[in-house]
């Protein structure tokens, strides 16, 4: 008796965990986004760097960080970034993403060419699932001026009379995602 009792409650364990299976594998969770921040940096595994919403322009890079969950397959989200320069003037940029199925992580960001500093001004971040904001409310940082340092030459190195010092051509910010 006892054996037979042990039976129809492992019956009843396996007839339960197949409906809680197929349960779940008939309804979709629903895509959200979980986390988001705006970080100094990313690692390669995705992990976002220490948050903050200050930068000066003595930084290269700055990151809008966030993670999900239930994505499904061929996600498509579009990232976008509006920067405003101290006189008022704005400019948006933006690129679309597919987001990878499931649960992960992706950052956006704006970083300068050759070491160059950020520009000086307000950034404002968000993404979009279609015409839906996926952050409650956008990720915001500001970029303030730094001194200049008085420049420097190493003796010897100064141009010649009659030359021009070498200078690098003026590089533009780029937004790159990924």
């Amino acid at each position: 008796m006892k054996a037979r009792t042990r039976r129809r409650f492992g019956t009843w364990i396996v007839v339960a965990a197949s409906a809680v299976l197929l349960l779940q594998g008939c309804t979709r969770g629903n895509f959200v986004v979980r986390k988001q921040q705006v970080v100094v940096s990313v690692n390669a595994q995705g992990q976002p760097g220490p948050a903050t919403t200050q930068f000066t322009t003595a930084d290269s890079a700055a990151y809008c960080w966030f993670e999900y969950r239930d994505a499904p397959a061929n996600k498509p989200v579009k990232c976008e970034i509006t920067y405003t320069d101290p006189n008022g003037t704005t400019q948006t940029r933006a690129e679309n993403v597919v987001l990878k199925p499931g649960n992960h992580k992706v950052h956006f960001g704006v970083e300068m060419l050759r070491g160059q500093g950020l520009k000086a001004g307000t950034y404002e971040a968000q993404a979009y699932d279609g015409e839906t904001a996926l952050f409650g409310t956008p990720l915001r940082f500001t970029v303030v001026e730094v001194a200049a340092e008085p420049a420097t030459t190493t003796p010897g190195t100064e141009p010649s009379a009659g030359e021009a010092p070498a200078t690098e051509p003026n590089r533009a910010g780029v937004i790159p995602f990924g």
